[in-house]
């Protein structure tokens, strides 16, 4: 065992004015540094210059395998200006697979719990673990603790004995312990912004897959003329918008709107549309659209989701419309006069809630010249710098003052929402505007 030098109060001699100097400069260029590893070169060079050290060697303890102990690394202090690279795998000493020991000189150090300087003694063991290197005999072990306990070590070697103060030896285990802080706050940083990176583009790609399903322009139907706006919000959302030729004279739209955001509203929406898709394909008729895509929503969402949604049928010869509503804001229709009215009508609970849904919704008439908006909850719920909604009050407004033309009215309610609104999208914005021409 190694000659334990206790620490006492410190006798008087030059070196401690000067030391304590230079202790001032070491945390004035400590300021200066921009990364972990510069603060530690710096800390290195100091304890070069400052006391002599020939040496240095940082290990902890191995935490699946108590009594063993790890080197991190080995750092030679030559003489003179050091080179930054010392610190780089190239400038350093990494030991390979005899950098762990579970005795000799790691377990005399890690038997330290507070500062000390020592005056070590060879040990066969050691001649190994350092690869045959011949340790100076005189050391400075500083503990750096974790969890209340000493669970790494930095050591300082040199030729001759140290002489260091009480005060000095507690400023250099107060700076090991804050750069060993400091560096698990720089890999946890490093881990989450890793993360957040994968998230990100997790997100992009979902996003990306999320606006390719959307159809790419509103169809050309005689009789009928569209316009769509559709912001994505900054997250992933679950607002949909499509439309169905259905023969026999009568031409669909669908606006809906998944509950929640995120990737889980995104395959929400996504599921929405396939089974849109399906019923397509199967040549379902428009009067059990409702019931058959609620069917289908409430067995796949089991309680999670739900989707708000207006089905409506047109037919552009007559002007004719039936629409039915699951839950969704009710449409606005712009009248000939300009005055902007509601569609009457009942209304079903969300899809995918309940097992059976009855088809509730209303008819009536648009005359040439008239339109129909639908929109998502992202329209009306937008919110100012003041936490006030736009609402429905301010759509219709935007709506009256636009001209005849859906074109028109959609890039009306784009611009009012964005002047009333200037903060990020959190929501998804979607509105369609069904014109009968005349």
């Amino acid at each position: 065992m190694g000659r334990r030098v206790p620490l006492g109060v410190p006798a008087p001699f030059p070196m401690l004015m000067t030391g304590s100097t230079d202790f001032v400069e070491l945390m004035r260029e400590a300021s200066e540094a921009t990364s972990l590893a510069e603060h530690g070169f710096r800390l290195l060079r100091r304890m070069r210059s400052m006391f002599g050290a020939e040496l240095f060697l940082g290990f902890d303890r191995e935490a699946e395998r108590p009594g063993w102990y790890t080197i991190n690394n080995i750092i030679e202090l030559p003489e003179g200006d050091l080179d930054p690279r010392i610190l780089t795998p190239e400038g350093s000493w990494k030991p390979g697979e005899t950098a762990s020991s579970n005795g000799g000189l790691l377990a005399r150090f890690a038997a330290i719990d507070r500062p000390s300087v020592i005056e070590i003694e060879p040990h066969p063991a050691d001649a190994v673990l350092f690869d045959g290197r011949v340790l100076p005999p005189h050391a400075v072990v500083l503990p750096i603790y974790r969890r209340g306990e000493a669970w790494e070590w930095v050591v300082f070697f040199r030729p001759t004995p140290w002489e260091l103060g009480e005060a000095e030896m507690l400023l250099l285990t107060q700076m090991v312990n804050l750069m060993s802080m400091a560096g698990e706050r720089e890999d946890l940083v490093k881990r989450v912004s890793g993360l957040n990176d994968r998230l990100s583009s997790s997100l992009a790609s979902i996003l990306n897959a999320q606006r390719s399903i959307m159809p790419p322009a509103p169809p050309t139907v005689d009789g009928l003329r569209f316009a769509v706006w559709y912001e994505p919000s900054e997250e992933v959302g679950g607002d949909y918008y499509d439309f169905r030729d259905f023969g026999d004279g009568q031409f669909g739209a669908v606006v809906a709107d998944v509950s929640g955001h995120g990737p889980p509203a995104s395959v929400a929406m996504g599921m929405l549309r396939s089974v849109l898709l399906a019923y397509r394909a199967f040549g379902r008729p428009a009067s059990t659209v409702v019931t058959d895509v609620n069917r289908v929503l409430y067995e796949s969402f089991v309680g999670e989701r739900f989707v708000t949604a207006i089905f409506v049928g047109f037919y552009p010869k007559t002007g004719r419309f039936v629409y039915a509503n699951a839950g969704h804001h009710v449409p606005r229709v712009r009248r000939k006069d300009g005055t902007v009215v509601a569609i009457e009508g009942n209304a079903s609970p969300p899809l995918g809630i309940l097992e059976h849904l009855e088809t509730l919704g209303a008819t009536g008439i648009l005359q040439p010249g008239e339109c129909m908006v639908l929109y998502t909850d992202g329209i009306i719920e937008a919110f100012d710098e003041h936490r006030e909604q736009f609402g429905v009050e301010r759509l219709d407004e935007a709506i009256a003052h636009a001209d005849a033309d859906p074109d028109a009215i959609a890039e009306a309610i784009r611009v009012a929402v964005g002047a009333f609104s200037e903060e990020e999208v959190v929501d998804d914005r979607c509105v369609l505007v069904v014109m009968r021409e005349r």
